[in-house]
This record gives C-alpha cells, sequence and structure tokens, in this order.
C-alpha cells in the first residue's frame, strides 16, 4: 500500500470512503501521504443523521409496538394466512408487512408506511386471535404517521445520492440544505417531532459544516469537495452560502485552474487571465434560470412518489427567502437521471 501511496498522482484531490475500517485507513494513508481528502459517503451520512434523531423516546416507544405487531406476524403462519385473507375481504392491497433492518437504509420508514397501509386488516387479525393488545392505537398509528413524514425526505435524498448513472457529488449541498429548510420547527408540531427535527438539524451541522467561516482547516478541506462541485455543475447556484465561503471556494477553484495551466504548460497567461475573471464572474453572479421544478405529483406508484419527493428536495428551496443563512435557492430537474434509476 504505501509504495502504491507513493506514486499517486498530485493533481488527484480526494476520494470517497465508507464506514469499512480498511477504507478509512487506506484514506488516511492517503491523506498523510498525498495530502488526499476523505468525503464522507454521502448516503450513510444521512443514515447516521436519521438513526440519531430516532433515538427521541415517544418515537422508540411507537417503534417498539410496530416491531411488535410484524414479528407476531412474521412468526405466524396462521396469522399471516388470516391476513391474507382480511385484505381479499377488506379490498385493501395484498402486501405483507415489513420488518425494520437496523443495517438496512430506510427500512424503518418502509415498516412503518406498510403497517399504516394494512391497519385495519392487522387489526381485525388481531382482535379475531385474542391479540388485541398488540394493536396500535390511534395515538401510535398518529405519531407513525408524522413519522413517516419526517423520514421522506431522508428516503428521497438517500435513493438520490446513491444513484450510479448520474452525478450525485455536485447536489450533496442542495440536498443538506434542503434537508435542513424540512426540519424548520413550527409551533404546531408534537413534542416528539420537534425533538426529531431539532437533533437532525444537530447532526447535519455536524456532519456537513457548510460554512468554512465556522470549522477547522481539516473540516474546511472535506467540506469544501462538494461545494467545488457544486459551483462548477452549472444546474446549482449556491447563493445562501456566506461570502466568506462562497470567496474562499471561488479562490480555491481559480488557484486550482491556474495551476492546471501551469503544471500542463498548455495555455499561455492570456487564457489564464481568462480562466480567473470568468470564473469569478460566473460565482458571484449566479443569474441563470434554473429549471421550473413546481409539476405536482401525478401519480400514486412508488417509483413516481419516490421521483416525487427527490424533486420536492430540490423544490424546496425555490420557496424559501433566498437571503436565508440556511436555504439554498438553488432548483434542478432530475426527471431524466430518475428515468434510467428507476
Amino acid at each position: 500500500m504505501t509504495d502504491t501511496i507513493s506514486h499517486v498522482p498530485k493533481l488527484l484531490q480526494s476520494s470517497t470512503i465508507t464506514d469499512q475500517n480498511n477504507i478509512v485507513s487506506a484514506a488516511k494513508k492517503l491523506n498523510d501521504a498525498e495530502g488526499w481528502c476523505s468525503v464522507r459517503c454521502a448516503a450513510h451520512t444521512i443514515q447516521l443523521v436519521v438513526g440519531a434523531a430516532l433515538k427521541v423516546d415517544d418515537i422508540q416507544q411507537a417503534l417498539v409496538a410496530a416491531r411488535r405487531v410484524v414479528e407476531y406476524f412474521k412468526r405466524s403462519v396462521v396469522a399471516t394466512s388470516a391476513l391474507r385473507e382480511k385484505q381479499e375481504q377488506m379490498s385493501a392491497p395484498c402486501h405483507k408487512l415489513v420488518m425494520e433492518v437496523s443495517t438496512r437504509w430506510n427500512s424503518t420508514l418502509y415498516m412503518v408506511r406498510r403497517l399504516l397501509e394494512q391497519r385495519w386488516p392487522v387489526c381485525a387479525v388481531l382482535s379475531e386471535k385474542g391479540q388485541s393488545c398488540k394493536s396500535l392505537n390511534d395515538a401510535q398509528c398518529e405519531m407513525l404517521s408524522t413519522l413517516a413524514e419526517l423520514l421522506e425526505p431522508f428516503e428521497a435524498a438517500t435513493v438520490f445520492v446513491s444513484g450510479e448513472l448520474y452525478v450525485t457529488a455536485s447536489a450533496v449541498a442542495s440536498l443538506v440544505l434542503s434537508l435542513r429548510s424540512k426540519m424548520r420547527i413550527d409551533s404546531e408540531d408534537a413534542p416528539y417531532a420537534k425533538e426529531f427535527k431539532r437533533i437532525a438539524v444537530e447532526q447535519i451541522d455536524e456532519r456537513w459544516p457548510l460554512d468554512i467561516d465556522r470549522v477547522n482547516q481539516e473540516e474546511k478541506k472535506k467540506c469544501s469537495i462538494i461545494l467545488k462541485a457544486a459551483l462548477l455543475d452549472p444546474r446549482f447556484k449556491l447563493t445562501s452560502l456566506s461570502p466568506g465561503t462562497t470567496r474562499y471556494i471561488t479562490e480555491a477553484l481559480i488557484a486550482e485552474a491556474l495551476q492546471l495551466v501551469s503544471t500542463n504548460n498548455t495555455m499561455n497567461d492570456a487564457v489564464a487571465q481568462e480562466i480567473s475573471v470568468t470564473t469569478s464572474e460566473s460565482i458571484n453572479n449566479p443569474s441563470s434560470a434554473d429549471h421550473d421544478y413546481n409539476a405536482a405529483p401525478s401519480s400514486l406508484t412508488a417509483a413516481e412518489q419516490r421521483e416525487s419527493a427527490i424533486d420536492d428536495l430540490f423544490d424546496v428551496l425555490s420557496d424559501d427567502n433566498p437571503a436565508s443563512a440556511h436555504v439554498d435557492d438553488a432548483t434542478t430537474s432530475v426527471d431524466d437521471q430518475l428515468a434510467s434509476f428507476l
């Protein structure tokens, strides 16, 4: 490994890592030897945010009750058969219940969605089998319904950044700002929802510190990678970033461009100056029009629901005040990308 690292080209700037120890160790060696910056896996980081927010006591109690119901049907062939009969009698979708798995991304949301969908057939079977004590009460169902709404933006973001057929790094900054916007606390929110949002925002700010002025040198290098990608992507403009952050990223991009010119010796000084001026103007004057992204969802299919949720993540930014310190007014269209992904 050491011999390999010693020959890594200097122009390579970053690597994406997961939570596997061997990959983390390799990234650290690259950082020590060549100054590489390890970029967090966005999908995994989103799930870490969700995992922390789900630890709210009231939410945990509701989830324990939900798991108990699902576990009963998973362990009983008779109950499962009875559930199918009730589904047919009540004209409910003939879907199996889904058990949450801690290592499976978004599985909590999938369990809650399916249980709410099958609430009445499930209650009917539990009543007939003398297991009414396992049934979810109205308060628990209301809490699970609210929880599903809270989790949907995180699922949409996870699905989008997990794509392999389109660029995702440049979208991370906008997704992060959009998730933060979605987690704004409303005065009408239930106490458990307020606590969920508070923890989620804290986790987002801790894991994605997008304000260059408030982080140390190591974190500054990490967050600058996704900000550079976003500023170089014509689909996005991050005008809500602090002036210090915008200036730092702009200067870093110009410096890298000029370094490439000097290293490769393929452009003269005039061209280098043109790169500097053009880059500065494009970032400081974000007047280019973005996609119109206000179309309402037109179908209830699973694929289109997911696409609509992803659309909403980007669309929510255009509805907020662009002067807000935490809201990105960038909007982007992902229909073409999702068509191949879904």
